[in-house]
């Protein structure tokens, strides 16, 4: 068993990770792994999109950064996918100020550990460590 621990059966579909941070994407997709979750890593919403619409009914979990460059950000994309896949779990990471316009979302603030982020994936899938 590693370190996060090793979910009893993975989810259906891959948790799909957004974040123009590079360095912080690839480590979150590290975690996920590790903690035996698909994922699929992308830096920016308009990617996150199009990964959507061409893979459908992968989508376990959608793991955005709120802020990010492109024609529409994780927030605008966190609003679409809630849109058209409400069964579909949201978390959206940030370093900055939250609104309320994210009833459906789980919210977490940047800088985060391992384990809070593990929790809240495992609470939104319904995995139990």
């Amino acid at each position: 068993m590693d370190k996060l621990g090793s979910p009893p059966s993975a989810p259906p579909g891959y948790v799909l990770i957004l974040d123009d941070d590079s360095n912080l994407a690839r480590m979150l997709g590290m975690a996920m792994e590790d903690h035996g979750i698909e994922a699929v890593v992308l830096g920016n919403a308009d990617d996150g999109l199009a990964w959507i619409n061409g893979n459908p009914g992968q989508l376990a979990l959608l793991l955005t950064d709120i802020s990010m460059p492109g024609s529409i950000d994780g927030a605008e994309l966190a609003r679409q996918v809630a849109r058209r896949f409400p069964a579909i779990p949201i978390i959206i990471m940030s370093g900055g100020a939250w609104s309320d316009d994210y009833p459906a979302c789980r919210l977490l603030d940047k800088p985060f550990d391992l384990p809070t982020l593990t929790g809240l994936i495992d609470e939104a899938l319904g995995t139990r460590h």
